[in-house]
């Protein structure tokens, strides 16, 4: 990247880590969570609860991605980083926090509060 100024080398790295590595991370984490095989049968199971999250938090898009019409299995592959973020946040022991975490805690929900 010689020429490139530092600027926006800094704004490729970035690019590249949000549309590139952290959907992938994220996706781990919450298919870990979230066993593929079951998100059908858990996601039905927190209906009431995503219900209410649709106020203000979930988009009808996301929510259509998750409850998909005519017998179709959600996956998430179609998931988005701030679908699977909030998924996780709310059906999860996993406690992100929306403030920027300390340095030096490696949780995986200090990660995720990072992305």
């Amino acid at each position: 990247m010689e020429g490139i100024p530092d600027d926006e080398k800094n704004y490729i790295i970035i690019q590249l880590v949000l549309t590139g590595i952290s959907p992938l991370a994220v996706r781990k984490i919450f298919d870990n969570e979230f066993h593929p095989t079951r998100l059908k049968v858990r996601s039905t199971r927190s209906l009431d609860k995503s219900i209410s999250l649709k106020t203000g938090v979930l988009n009808q898009a996301q929510i259509d991605i998750l409850y998909p019409k005519d017998g179709i299995e959600p996956s998430s592959s179609k998931f988005d980083i701030s679908l699977m973020l909030c998924l996780l946040r709310n059906f999860t022991d996993i406690d992100v926090h929306d403030q920027t975490p300390q340095p030096n805690n490696t949780s995986i929900a200090a990660d995720l509060g990072r992305i």
